[in-house]
This record gives structure tokens, sequence and C-alpha cells, in this order.
């Protein structure tokens, strides 16, 4: 291997590890074509921005409930340059997954299969306007103890 390609490898093989995209399939189901399963229907979303030393199993369900899914039957992945799709029900399995990010894949394909859609799971940011600071403050109960409220507790005279 001569210097240039060493230095390539070595440029490119961390991208993809620290910025992967996921494409993820979902709403539809996987069929049997003979000894193929062929994923029917659904939609598809990517996602992109992983970092895979940060990424998990954990990780992989809060993004499938961010596409606003509640329940789902089986979550699989299409092995790179196959055909064959592996389950991932653990963080094992998604480590595995994520092993192939060593080949220069850069996309993931995720297929979420039997998906019930849920209400949409949105985290709220702490101390959001309207979070959970904000729970128990009245307005009306300002001007029932007495005046305006200012926004501080300086002193006006």
């Amino acid at each position: 291997m001569n210097i240039y390609c060493l230095a390539l490898t070595l440029v490119i093989l961390p991208l993809c590890r620290d910025d992967f995209s996921i494409q993820f399939r979902h709403g539809g189901n996987l069929v049997q074509d003979g000894s193929l399963e062929v994923y029917i229907g659904g939609d598809e979303t990517q996602k992109s921005h992983f970092d895979a030393e940060k990424f998990g199993f954990f990780d992989l369900i809060d993004e499938i409930k961010q596409l606003g899914y509640a329940k789902w039957s089986r979550v699989a992945f299409k092995v790179p340059k196959s055909m064959k799709m592996l389950d991932i029900k653990d963080d094992k399995d998604a480590m595995g997954m994520l092993s192939y990010l060593q080949l220069r894949i850069c996309v993931l394909h995720v297929y979420v299969v039997g998906g019930e859609l849920g209400k949409p799971q949105v985290e709220e940011a702490e101390g959001s306007v309207g979070g959970k600071e904000a729970d128990g403050f009245f307005p009306e109960e300002i001007d029932e103890a007495g005046g305006d409220y200012d926004g501080g507790d300086e002193d006006d005279s």
C-alpha cells in the first residue's frame, strides 16, 4: 500500500464512524420472496450525523420513536453489498451493524417492520419556554398578588 492510499484510508475511514447516516424504511412489511426478504410499502426517512462511538441500541430505538412509532414487530438492517437482513434485538446486534462502517459504508439501511404509530416523541429541552419550568405558572396569580410582574426582584424605589 502506498503512502497516498494509507493517508486516504486514515482520513476517510474515521469520517464514516464519526458522521454516518441511517436510511430508515418504516411503515411497511418484509415479505419472503424465495430465499430473499423484500420490504414492501411504507416510507423512507434518512437521518444523519450520528457518531458510532456514541451510538447504541437504545439510540436506535429513540430514533424509531422519533419517527412516531410506539410499537413494532421487528427491526432489521440490510447487510451492505448483500441482500441479507439481520435483526437488531440488542446492543450486540447494533454494534454488529455499526461494524460495517469500517468498510467505508456511510449509510446504514434499517427496516422497521409492523410499526404502529403512536404519539409523536418530542423531547422538551430543559428550560425551554413552556417546558417543565412553566408548569404551575398562572399569570392571573400575579394580578391577584397586587401588581404587575416586572420580571425581577429589583427595588423600584
